[in-house]
């Protein structure tokens, strides 16, 4: 008999993480984020959040929690254990952040940037409600800009070469309840009441809710790995501010 070495498997893995941020006119930027948690040992969650980002609020299948602080910076977020063996459930890991900015001003560029975790993410959506008043003429980062997710396909549209109908119409199916379930996230993050959370060390945090208010236009990112020296998800916004762009054109 020949004993082999066992390879690493992953202990942990999130279904999907789904976002709600909001850039206001100051160029600040709040974020609130869900990961939908699968996990049979970590007993950690490490986090790395963007430079200068200030973590309002977490809370781990529904219930308050502590974060605690690790190496460079990373944010260490208590873990429970799933249940049901191999197939296990999932359990969320809620947290709300807030990124300080300057002015928009009359045009220019922004980045919004989403937090690396130490589990891979299978899907990753956001809806970005952007301030009112502006034109924003291009958007670019290492997210998909969701068009679909938008204004999504209809099911039963017609197809030109029938032996791809029914997997237009199966795709299309896909991305309508894709939009369904981050619609109805955003729906619920409405229905919490809106409020501060204290800052004081080993505090319990509040829940906080992030005002729905702008133009909203959603992305996501596909197979997100777990590697540290990877970049942040992240979307980059160049924006005009309407009435200035007929001005340069006439200059």
């Amino acid at each position: 008999m020949k004993k082999h070495e066992d390879l690493p498997v992953k202990v942990a893995t999130a279904d999907n993480a789904t976002f709600i941020a909001l850039i206001t006119t100051d160029g600040d930027y709040i974020v609130r984020g869900t990961y939908n948690v699968r996990n049979n040992l970590k007993q950690f969650l490490s986090l790395i959040l963007p430079a200068d980002a200030q973590l309002w609020s977490l809370f781990v299948n529904g219930r308050p929690a502590k974060p605690g602080k690790g190496d460079d910076d990373k944010v260490l977020i208590p873990m429970e254990k799933s249940r049901g063996g191999q197939e296990a459930t999932t359990f969320p890991v809620e947290l709300v952040y807030f990124c300080d900015g300057n002015d928009l001003g009359a045009f220019g560029n922004r980045k919004l940037k989403l937090p690396k975790v130490d589990i891979p993410v299978s899907v990753l959506s956001l809806s970005l409600y952007l301030p009112y008043g502006y034109t924003y003429t291009s958007f670019g980062g290492n997210m998909e800009f969701a068009e679909y997710l938008t204004k999504p396909p209809v099911a039963d549209e017609e197809v030109e070469v029938e032996e791809y109908a029914p997997v237009a119409k199966k795709k299309a199916m896909q991305m309508k309840q894709m939009l369904e379930a981050q619609v109805q996230y955003e729906q619920d993050m409405t229905k919490t009441v809106q409020t501060f959370t204290a800052t004081d060390k080993g505090v319990f945090p509040v829940r906080i809710s992030i005002p729905q208010v702008g133009l909203v236009r959603r992305f996501q990112k596909f197979i997100v790995p777990e590697d540290e020296d990877s970049s942040f998800p992240q979307v980059h916004i160049r924006y005009t501010k309407k009435g200035i762009k007929g001005i340069l054109i006439l200059v």
